[in-house]
């Protein structure tokens, strides 16, 4: 009897929590279910691209391999941006017809924008002509192209008067489009957002709504549309409703394999801020990863909103840090030497830390990829601590205080931290330029140039020449980051220029723009 009473108990109280659960956490959980399963997408990707591969083998004339290369440009364009601009370039190669060769160049310029050579993406753009271009599909393709091109442009411009001018094209180019169409999936989402800026949210709502119900509606525009549904909720000043959009926009991104995404960015900064840190930092290394692999650099810029927005979490999650130390060293009081040192120790690595990047910011380098770096050592500090703190307390526990104090005079942590690092420098910049030893070895003489190093670490020379690449040109400060001496610096520099086969000038400006 005792039994089916406490059964009855349990299945009550775990009915009675699930039903507690918020339609947010609901969708988290769903997210984190998807994200665990992104190997079976990958699976389900790479059949896919491998069956369109198979088709352009089997391809008769230019005509045919050339609509097989369309599929496959526009299959990678959110997934890898070294594929999609593989396959825009054939397409040039195969286009036969006046109307494959103009799509081929929109597809050009559409790359060349992602890739952040805007300039060069609007210039192939306007020399474009569509006079006599009378088949609508085209031109619906012209004006989706000028959407995106100048939209890329007004996010690299610094002038309000440009960035206004842009604006414009852009909404003339989205008021064309709509003339043509107003059934694909695409121009009913480009009506909502006329209609989520223009402040009719309902009617936004409404529009953005009959998108996510439509059955024939793929994952990308679902995951496109689940986004703008979380801005107008942003606009309209509801957090909640906004993050759970945000999520479900994360679920359709990783069901289409799509890269590209801002959705678990955003997700993650305002997790990161409501004090979610352990979810905040798996989705931030997520979408750190997919957008390196997927080589989308004008993913990594962010706007001052967002570095504002992490720097205002990071006084908030440290703030906590320290209410928890403080807690625990006066409930715990016999560990209270232990949680001081180990705080003190904590505040001297984060001043380090804090000091380094605020020479990387004062430098103006690596603007497109500043947050994810530091987001990565922030939670990789942020599980050290954790596990040194677990391990001091099995310490004292096992082997009591005198053990704790050997462990903390031992430098072996310390070596470790800044072992790990520049251990993630060095995968993170040989990351966004793989290229670089090949690139530093043709600056130099045949007989000079380096070994290309194993793995992803680099050597000192080439650590020197990464700092320079991005920006950090003074000898003392590349000596601070490196932990070495000005003058260990220096002698690196003077062989590396000896070695060159420019001048000593005009090398290290090479290396700059490499």
């Amino acid at each position: 009897m005792k039994t089916h009473v406490t059964c009855l108990l349990a299945s009550t109280f775990l009915f009675a929590c699930s039903c507690t659960r918020t339609p947010l956490q609901i969708e988290l959980d769903r997210l984190d279910e998807v994200i665990a399963s992104c190997p079976i997408y990958e699976d389900r990707f790479s059949l896919e691209a491998d069956r369109l591969r198979t088709s352009l083998h089997r391809a008769q004339g230019d005509s045919a391999r050339w609509v097989v290369l369309d599929s496959l440009y526009r299959y990678y364009y959110h997934n890898s941006l070294d594929s999609a601009k593989l396959y825009s370039g054939k397409m040039m190669q195969e286009a036969s017809t006046p109307g494959q060769r103009f799509v081929s160049r929109l597809g050009q310029a559409i790359i060349l924008s992602q890739f952040g050579a805007v300039e060069q993406a609007a210039a192939i753009f306007r020399e474009i002509d569509t006079l006599g271009v009378r088949d609508s599909a085209l031109l619906r393709e012209y004006y989706h192209s000028g959407i995106i091109v100048y939209t890329n442009l007004s996010r690299g411009s610094d002038s309000p008067t440009e960035i206004s001018q842009l604006r414009q094209e852009y909404a003339r180019y989205r008021l064309e489009l709509l003339t043509l169409d107003t059934l694909s999936a695409y121009a009913r989402r480009l009506k909502g957002q006329v209609q989520r800026n223009s402040g009719k949210m309902e009617e936004a709502l409404c529009t953005f709504s009959s998108l996510m119900d439509d059955p024939d509606v793929g994952f990308n525009d679902k995951a496109s549309t689940a986004y703008n549904i979380a801005t107008a909720h942003e606009m309209m000043g509801d957090r909640e409703q906004q993050k759970l959009w945000l999520a479900r926009s994360a679920q359709y991104d990783f069901l289409a394999q799509d890269r590209e995404y801002l959705s678990l960015y955003s997700l993650a900064m305002l997790l990161y801020e409501d004090g979610d840190l352990d979810r905040a930092a798996r989705y931030i290394q997520t979408n750190m990863m997919d957008v390196l692999d997927g080589h989308f650099n004008t993913r990594m810029s962010n706007s001052g909103k967002a570095q504002l927005m992490i720097a205002a979490a990071s006084l908030r999650a440290e703030h906590r840090r320290r209410m928890l130390w403080l807690g625990l060293s006066s409930v715990i009081t016999a560990l209270l030497l232990v949680s001081v040192a180990f705080f003190l120790r904590y505040r001297s690595l984060s001043k380090r830390l804090d000091h380094l990047n605020a020479d990387l910011t004062d430098a103006n380098i690596i603007k497109e990829n500043y947050v994810f770096r530091y987001m990565a050592l922030s939670v990789n500090y942020l599980e050290r601590q954790d596990e040194f703190r677990h391990s001091l307390l099995q310490t004292v526990k096992e082997d009591g205080l005198p053990a704790v104090r050997q462990r903390l005079r031992s430098p072996t942590e310390s070596y470790q931290a800044f072992k790990e690092f520049y251990r993630i420098f060095d995968e993170t910049f040989l990351g966004i330029y793989p290229d670089f030893v090949r690139r530093v070895n043709s600056l130099l003489k045949e007989d000079c140039q380096i070994p290309e190093p194993k793995g992803k670490t680099l050597t000192t020379e080439l650590r020197i020449l990464a700092a320079i690449r991005i920006g950090i040109t003074d000898s003392g400060r590349i000596a601070t980051f490196l932990k070495c001496s000005p003058a260990t610096v220096y002698t690196y520099r003077t062989k590396m220029r000896k070695w060159a086969v420019f001048t000593k000038e005009e090398f290290e400006e090479r290396i700059k723009k490499i």
